[in-house]
């Protein structure tokens, strides 16, 4: 039989906590964020083509990133559902239809298209199960009348992986 006190918490009596206990801790690690460098990344037309522009992560908990092969691997004893979300941009001087891709283990998972003009972009969520050791990359491409290249603004061109707590 386990007893349990309530206290009735406001503003003023909590300042900090530094560690809860066992029963209520969670791990909702690896987290995983970057940002583009700043560099253009030319797209062909036609071909879905592996998002290069990302550089040093703000955050990788589990270090996870490969910048060597532009991708994020799921650490061992991490599986489980990931929420990934990304931001590309387009920055040609004319209309095409841009789509992103969520790759993973060199397999499409998740595609969202969007049809658009002059430096526009867009975003794609997704929750997807993953067991440790698979990887994740994004793919963009450009369709209807040419390639192009996408934006430079590190602020519009970025990855974030989440592991979700269950």
């Amino acid at each position: 039989e386990h007893n349990m006190a309530i206290t009735r918490l406001n503003n003023n009596s909590l300042t900090s906590i530094t560690t809860l206990p066992s029963a209520v801790a969670v791990d909702n690690e690896p987290m995983f964020f970057i940002r583009a460098t700043g560099s253009a990344l030319s797209v062909s037309a036609d071909t879905n083509t592996k998002l290069t522009v990302w550089d040093t992560p703000e955050i990788d908990t589990d270090s996870g990133w490969s910048s060597t092969n532009s991708r994020w691997t799921v650490p061992t004893g991490k599986g489980g559902k990931y929420f990934i979300h990304c931001a590309v941009k387009y920055a040609g001087t004319a209309d095409r239809r841009l789509r992103g891709h969520i790759y993973v283990n060199g397999s499409i998972s998740r595609v969202l298209a969007s049809n658009i003009t002059y430096y526009a972009g867009l975003e794609i969520s997704s929750f997807v199960n993953l067991s440790a050791g698979d990887y994740v990359e994004i793919f963009g491409r450009l369709d209807n009348g040419g390639g192009g290249s996408l934006g430079t603004d590190p602020n519009e061109q970025w990855l974030g992986i989440h592991r979700l707590i269950s």
